[in-house]
């Protein structure tokens, strides 16, 4: 298959072809994401997220990547017998790096070992220093032949303004996100600034982290992250705002969760402030949608009912409706579960894939597994009793 097909196929077909292939060889969904995170710097939420749109291509889950991990370049090996270093499209090699790093998973090796570590890059760092040359201490003398003071030649660093240098000195207190931004190249570190300033005087009571290599505001869960790339800005406000600010955000390439500032436009400070403002709402609001736990027996609120087992056309998968609205419940799309079929344990999730209840609404559902069927005795048609309790 050419890779310009690749690029047009939908994500979330890929990703069940390479979860599928990771699951024949006892390897599981959790170390897919990790590897996906690792090597494009989305949350394992964003990329599981992706899946519910069905329109988003391979091609544009890896342009849209917050930024592409810096020790891919140390993946070796071949795919279809080629070189993934060998190939020249950056699209292209990214997608065959992650083949190649899926491929050392469904070996057996660990997921320790398959993803390069931080500490070679930092010996690659090490070295390079070590082999830079030597600042010259250069001797001049007047003409009565005495030795003048010594003279080191250094190049300069680009500061884009006395302002800029000042805002950007580092200490032990500095915010990881200045951090983050004072090891960007100098000619954006002032766009970055003052994105960040936005962000840090609109969400003044956030936690700011490095979440997924990316500067991060959060409070119990990602408000919005955002990210330096070579020609743009990207802002990862999550899919919902997207859809929320889908007129005001048109003026640039944008895709499910992400948008794309150029650097050399004017950073659209009112519309990253609303931006932010409705991110903490709605994290407010999930915040407090979380079921409550009963203060005796510590327990998370039980979902109890029974469901008739619905195949999945052409996919040889099955699942059952749960029928309650998880926006309304949780203040999410998406939930981890704890759940039992006739009894018979499973940890999955709660998504919404698509599927309309009789009155065109969202229905939200939840896969049962044909090893689960087979243990049970229940199949397509059968009616199952289903007990599902939300996961951390």
């Amino acid at each position: 298959m050419s890779m310009e097909k690749v690029f047009r196929m939908k994500y979330w077909q890929i990703y069940d072809a390479l979860l599928t292939k990771m699951v024949k060889k006892n390897r599981n969904k959790e170390e897919l994401n990790e590897t996906i995170a690792w090597l494009t710097g989305y949350s394992v939420d964003v990329i599981e997220n992706n899946l519910e749109n069905h329109e988003l291509t391979y091609g544009e889950f890896f342009e849209n990547a917050p930024r592409i991990h810096p020790l891919s370049s140390t993946v070796k090996g071949k795919i279809c017998g080629v070189d993934v270093q060998s190939i020249e499209n950056e699209l292209a090699k990214n997608m065959r790096i992650l083949d190649k790093l899926v491929d050392e998973l469904a070996k057996g090796k660990a997921i320790e070992k398959v993803l390069p570590k931080e500490q070679v890059l930092k010996e690659n760092v090490l070295a390079v220093k070590k082999d830079e040359p030597k600042k010259k201490s250069l001797t001049s003398r007047t003409k009565d032949g005495a030795k003048k003071a010594n003279i080191t030649k250094e190049t300069p660093k680009k500061i884009e303004s006395p302002q800029q240098k000042e805002s950007l000195s580092l200490d032990k207190d500095s915010s990881p996100i200045i951090k983050y931004i004072v090891e960007q190249d100098s000619s954006v570190q002032n766009y970055l600034l003052q994105a960040y300033e936005i962000l840090k005087n609109t969400l003044p009571d956030a936690i700011e982290k490095i979440s997924w290599g990316m500067p991060t505001f959060w409070d119990g869960k990602n408000i919005i992250h955002f990210a330096a790339h070579k020609k743009h800005l990207g802002i990862y406000p999550g899919p919902e705002a997207i859809v929320e600010f889908k007129e005001r955000i048109a003026p640039f390439k944008n895709s499910k969760g992400a948008i794309q500032i150029p650097y050399n436009e004017s950073l659209p400070k009112e519309l990253l402030k609303d931006l932010a403002t409705w991110c903490y709402a709605e994290v407010q609001a999930a915040n407090t949608h979380k079921p409550k736990r009963d203060k005796k027996n510590t327990k998370v609120k039980t979902y109890e009912f029974d469901a008739v087992i619905t195949p999945v056309p052409d996919k040889g998968g099955a699942y059952v409706a749960f029928p309650w609205n998880l926006k309304e419940e949780f203040g999410k799309g998406r939930l981890k579960v704890h759940a039992t079929f006739d009894g018979e344990p499973y940890d999955g999730s709660v998504v919404n894939m698509g599927v309309k209840n009789k009155d065109g609404s969202i229905c939200y559902i939840l896969g049962i597994k044909k090893e689960i069927q087979k243990k049970i005795g229940k199949f397509a048609g059968d009616t199952v009793h289903v007990v599902v309790v939300e996961r951390e």
